[in-house]
């Protein structure tokens, strides 16, 4: 027999993309009966990297760092926001179950960015973020299109001394 779903979440991945890092943690949640979409931000079809061996340069910052750090400052996070909430708005039509949204570094800033008027806009039923923020210094733009007054679904903060939330 068929395993019980539990809903869905729309998995955002953290600044170095879709690693195995991200697909593992799917995978798991996926075993445990949760429909897990990851979504791949940047919007390439590069093979992803294994971002443990990314920061092991001599210099300190590695060219997969460089590339990621430039790719995350320039995404254009309205419109990543609004193809999130697409997606969830997809899930609601087509899936049983509640949708939420769950995000590493930059990905936990984008599930924050998609969380403003959530619940009543989208259906979402809560978000997890992990380590990251609009409020970052990597995060651009992201920052100015974030207000936490906005969002209106339960939030699970997992932070670091550098993630400001405003």
């Amino acid at each position: 027999a068929a395993a019980e779903r539990h809903g869905s979440v729309v998995m955002l991945s953290e600044w170095f993309g879709v690693t195995s890092a991200t697909t593992n943690v799917a995978s798991v949640m996926n075993s445990a009966g949760i429909d897990v979409y990851v979504v791949n931000s940047y919007r390439d079809h590069e093979v992803p990297v294994d971002s443990t061996n990314a920061f092991s340069t001599v210099e300190g910052v590695s060219g997969v760092q460089r590339d990621s750090e430039h790719k995350m400052k320039t995404l254009s996070w309205a419109e990543l926001a609004a193809d999130i909430t697409t997606v969830v708005d997809q899930l609601n039509q087509n899936h049983s179950g509640p949708v939420a949204l769950m995000g590493f570094s930059e990905g936990a800033a984008l599930a924050l960015l998609a969380s403003q008027g959530a619940k009543r806009l989208h259906h979402i039923c809560a978000t997890a973020v992990f380590y990251g923020s609009p409020g970052s210094i990597y995060t651009g733009t992201a920052a100015s299109l974030f207000h936490a007054s906005k969002v209106d679904v339960p939030v699970h903060l997992s932070c670091g001394s550098l993630d400001t939330i405003a």
